[in-house]
C-alpha cells in the first residue's frame, strides 16, 4: 500500500478504532527523487483514561510499535518534501495471535478426541 503525503501537510497514514491487539507498523518514506524523506511523525493514542501524542522524526525506514488496548490510534506523517509512504508490513501482532488461537484449537480438538482414542486402544 502506498500513500502520497504533500510537503508540510499532516497526512493520516494509520487510523484504528477500538484496537486491543499489539501491532507494529513498518513503512518507508521516499521523496519524488527516491531519496529518504525527512519530516515528522505524530502518533496519537486515545485510551479509556486519557490520550498521548508522541512526535518522532520521519526517516527513510520507520517502525512504530503499538501497544494493546487503544480506543483510537492514529499516525500522521508531515514530510519536509512531497513524499510517498510505502507500507511494508502492518499488524504483525495479529499474526502471533492467529498462531496461538490455532494451537489452542488443536489442543482442544485433541482433548475432545482423547477418550475415543483411549477407548480404541483398550479395545485392541
Amino acid at each position: 500500500m502506498e500513500i502520497s503525503a504533500l510537503k508540510g501537510e499532516p497526512t493520516k497514514v494509520v487510523n484504528l478504532w477500538a484496537s486491543t491487539v499489539p501491532d507494529t507498523f513498518r513503512f518507508s518514506a521516499r521523496t519524488i527523487t527516491g531519496e529518504s524523506a525527512t519530516g515528522r511523525i505524530e502518533v496519537i493514542q486515545r485510551r479509556l483514561f486519557g490520550s498521548t501524542a508522541t512526535e518522532i522524526p520521519l526517516q527513510g525506514q520507520n517502525s512504530i510499535r503499538k501497544s494493546s488496548a487503544c480506543l483510537s490510534y492514529r499516525i500522521f506523517v508531515t514530510p519536509d518534501e512531497d513524499t510517498t509512504i510505502y507500507f511494508e508490513t502492518t499488524h504483525v501482532g495479529r499474526r502471533s495471535i492467529v498462531w496461538v488461537l490455532g494451537i489452542l484449537a488443536g489442543l482442544a480438538a485433541a482433548a475432545a478426541l482423547a477418550p475415543y482414542v483411549i477407548q480404541f486402544i483398550n479395545a485392541l
